[in-house]
């Protein structure tokens, strides 16, 4: 993936939640191929750190989960993949998921516009490595599974 590539995925994904999404697709389809995007662009190379130490400002957490609630009403809380029935306390939120992603990846957007490409590159792949790629991976799963589930309905009708 070429730089240009992994900025454009940001700024779908990010417009997608604030309801901009160029899109012809419902949420949840177009949800599916940003997250397909997003994952698909951590294939690039890796950055060297760029000794940028700049601290981009912050989206609301609180805001951005009402925010994207309304927007995937029906999204909630799931149990995580691999996690055994006996391990129920191991439960994901798929609202949550997204107002990480998209706290994390409106800094590296914020970064790019700021401190420049390799700062933002930089911050881009850490947060994937230690934070958002695992609600990343696991919002990828539940999305599947929703989509699936609902198509089940859909055929069984």
């Amino acid at each position: 993936m070429t730089n240009v590539e992994i900025r454009e995925a940001i700024g779908e994904f990010l417009l997608l939640l604030e309801g901009t999404s160029r899109a012809n697709q419902t949420n949840e389809e177009a949800l599916a191929v940003c997250l397909d995007r997003l994952a698909l662009t951590v294939h690039g190379a890796r950055p060297a750190d760029c000794g940028v130490d700049m601290q981009a400002p912050r989206l609301d957490p609180k805001k951005l989960r009402a925010q994207v609630a309304a927007r995937f009403p029906n999204y909630g809380l799931y149990r995580a993949p691999g996690v055994e029935p006996e391990d129920e306390f191991l439960l994901g939120d798929a609202i949550d998921d997204l107002g990480d992603i998209a706290i994390d990846l409106a800094e590296v957007a914020w970064l790019w516009e700021n401190a420049g490409e390799s700062a933002a590159l930089w911050q881009f792949f850490f947060g994937f490595e230690s934070h958002w790629g695992s609600h990343l991976r696991n919002l990828q799963w539940y999305v599947h599974e929703m989509a699936r589930r609902g198509s089940e309905g859909r055929r069984n009708r």
